[in-house]
């Protein structure tokens, strides 16, 4: 009985720890970016490798890149609930904003390529 909770409690400790590293592990060094749509539309892509504040006046949003993390800064949308949703920086993240359509999203920038038997 004793080993029992010992082994489950080792065994639970080892689920922690592999799922924390997967969780806060770099993605491999993938080269990521951010992707801005707006309406379903590709408007930008900005490198997460480059610090930098990029304001788009046409969408009235100020969006900055630092430390491969992007997040928005500034925005003239009503509710500004987009402000919140924090930095985002692994691949397939977002951030949205319903009112003005627009989103923001981390995406691998390495191309893919296709095999001879592929196709």
């Amino acid at each position: 009985m004793k080993k029992d909770r010992i082994f489950i409690a080792v065994y639970m400790l080892i689920c922690v720890v592999i799922s924390a590293v997967v969780y806060f592990y770099p993605q491999g060094g993938e080269s990521r970016e951010a992707v801005i749509y707006r309406s379903g539309e590709r408007v930008a892509s900005l490198p997460l490798d480059k610090a930098g504040e990029y304001t788009f006046e046409d969408i009235g949003y100020t969006i900055v890149s630092e430390n491969g993390r992007v997040f928005i800064k500034e925005t003239h949308c009503p509710g500004k609930l987009c402000l919140n949703m924090g930095k985002i920086s692994r691949i397939g993240s977002s951030i949205i904003c319903v009112p003005n359509e627009i989103t923001v999203m981390i995406v691998s920038n390495k191309r893919n390529t296709l095999d001879g038997v592929a196709g």
